[in-house]
Order: C-alpha cells, then structure tokens, then sequence
C-alpha cells in the first residue's frame, strides 16, 4: 500500500517572554490524508471507484449522494468508502469514523490485516480531526496489532499521544516509526518536537538535524529547527530557518506560524 503524504507538526508560536510549550496545533492538516487520497485494491479497482473518490475530494456534496446511489445499485465496500471520504471533506468526522470503523469491523474474514488497519487508520484519523482523542488512540492501537510494520500507523497514534500530553509514550511510538522507516522526515521532525516539550533539546536538535539532512526543504522540519534555535539563544539562526520556511512555503501552516513566531520575535529584540 503506497504511503502517502500527510504533514504533521506539533506546531508552537513564540509569546514575548517564552515559547508555549504544550500547544499543539496543525497536528493532521487535512489535505491530503490516507483516507482522503486512496482507493484501497481490496475494495475495488474500477473506474467507477477511483471516479467516486475523486468526486468525494472536489465535490464532497456530490461525491456523497454519488456514493450513496452506487451503494443503492450494488457499489458495496467500495461506496461505503467512498461515502466515508465525502463525509471527511464535508468536516463531518465522527460520522465518518463511525463508518470507516464499520466497514472495517465487516469486511469478510478472509480480507487482509492490512487492509482492515488500513481503513481503521482512516477512522483514527477522523476521530482526530473530531477532537475524540480517546476513541482515536483505541482505533489506532488496534490498527497497529493488525499491521505493526506499518510505519505510518505508528505515527498516527504518536500524535494522538502527544495531543493528550504523552510526549515519552509518542516518543516510543515515533521510535518505533523510525525503526521501520529510517527516512521518515516527518516522524523524525515529531520526534524531534516532542523531545523539545520533555527538555531533551540534545536529543531534538539531532533529530531535526537527520530530518533536514534527508529533506532540507521539508516545512514543520524548518519550523522545529527555528524552535530550537530560539531556546538555544540563537536568534539569527531561528530567523534564517523560518524566512526560508516562508519562502518556500508560504501560505501553509507551518509558514503562517514561522510569520507569527517572526513578529514575535522581532517584539522581544526592539
């Protein structure tokens, strides 16, 4: 199953007097996810498929009813999916989640484990975004005893941790993550935030030093470098990192908190 790109960040902004620790934001932006982007084999691998999801991601309205008529004329898993995505970009994720984890509690016995994380990952996923971190971290634990070796499983889970405050427990699951794919810039890049909020800057700082070597134009990895730089004292040093965040990035999230964290900034040294 082709990994797919989802920024993650746990993104702080600089106050006059010290950096906000322990706020958590852009943790899963949502475009695009796994369960926005991909057609699962499994489900389905015709036109009417792939057609209905790309419907689901443009035209969410349309894309829904769609799904709910090809449902009515025999779509089965595969509508049931597609309306599951439609619902995510209509916002509406705990009817989302309810129905991923549904059809993923169904599926015939015979369906492959990874398959079943897969569509449990999305309903983590969506219970996220629904502020149900309780829920979130049930689903994505069972996600990960179906397919453990899937890196990105253990990165969802992290982030759920870490919106609760389990900075040491995200850390251990973004090991894990690491351990099973060494170049994962954004596991690296939130391993290296969660051990700035536990006060292991050594250990952040080579984190964020690995995460750029591998992408060096990689955004939350800009950002979490300025972070650091900041706490260490090295004010041009945090500067350069978010201009260059903002230059190349400019109008994502993370290039918004870089702006934030500039005026911040620049208030505290007049």
């Amino acid at each position: 199953m082709a990994r797919l790109c989802h920024r993650r960040a746990l993104i702080t902004v600089l106050c006059p007097t010290m950096i906000l620790a322990a706020v958590l934001a852009a943790a899963l932006v949502l475009a695009p996810t796994r369960a926005q982007t991909q057609t699962l084999a499994p489900l389905g691998e015709n036109e009417t498929y792939r057609t209905c999801m790309r419907q689901a991601r443009i035209a969410p309205e349309k894309g829904f009813e769609d799904a709910l008529q090809w449902q009515d004329h025999g779509g089965g898993d595969a509508a049931k999916h597609c309306a599951a995505v439609a619902l995510i970009h209509l916002r509406q994720f705990s009817e989302a989640a309810k129905r991923l984890e549904s059809l993923a509690q169904k599926l015939p016995k015979n369906s492959p484990d990874d398959v079943r994380a897969e569509l449990l990952a999305q309903a983590g996923q969506a219970w996220f975004n629904a502020k149900n971190s309780d829920r979130a971290f049930s689903v994505q634990s069972a996600a990960i005893k179906l397919n453990a070796k899937n890196a990105d499983l253990w990165v969802d889970r992290a982030m759920t941790l870490a919106n609760r405050g389990r900075y040491e427990d995200a850390i251990s699951d973004l090991t894990s993550a690491i351990a099973l794919d060494t170049d994962s810039t954004d596991a690296l890049t939130l391993r290296a935030s969660a051990y700035r909020l536990t006060g292991n800057m050594a250990a952040a700082r080579q984190d964020i030093v690995n995460a750029l070597s591998i992408t060096p134009t990689h955004a939350e990895g800009l950002l979490e470098s300025g972070m650091l730089m900041r706490l260490a004292g090295d004010m041009d040093g945090a500067r350069q990192d978010w201009l260059k965040l903002i230059e190349l990035h400019d109008g994502s999230p993370a290039a918004e908190t870089a702006k934030r964290n500039l005026e911040k900034l620049d208030v505290k040294t007049r």
